[in-house]
């Protein structure tokens, strides 16, 4: 399980026993832009303990993978409209995973 140590100091110093952990998120969505870092910190300093941040096709699960790089309670899931959608293109999603596990 991946913890989060800083996370747990603070929820832990506020008598909290338990982590929101948000299975479904588009933090990556352009809506975002703006004030996404401002966004994800607050989650972070709130409680949510994990984030996953599904990708809606491979633009998106790019993005989403760029965020579970930079912030160590985010997760990043492959999304998209059809399964087609990735058959094409299977070898950019695998260098996009590639590029962000090694």
């Amino acid at each position: 399980m991946n913890r989060n140590p800083k996370l747990e100091e603070k929820v832990g110093q506020a008598g909290e026993t338990c982590l929101i952990f948000d299975t479904h998120a588009h933090y990556d969505d352009a809506q975002f832009d703006e004030d996404r870092s401002e966004i994800l910190e607050n989650l972070y300093k709130s409680g949510i303990g994990n984030v996953v941040d599904v990708g809606a096709g491979l633009k998106s699960t790019a993005r989403a993978v760029a965020l579970a790089g930079k912030y160590p309670f985010v997760y990043a899931a492959a999304g998209g409209g059809s399964a087609s959608l990735f058959a094409d293109a299977s070898w950019t999603l695998i260098s996009v995973f590639s590029t962000w596990l090694l």
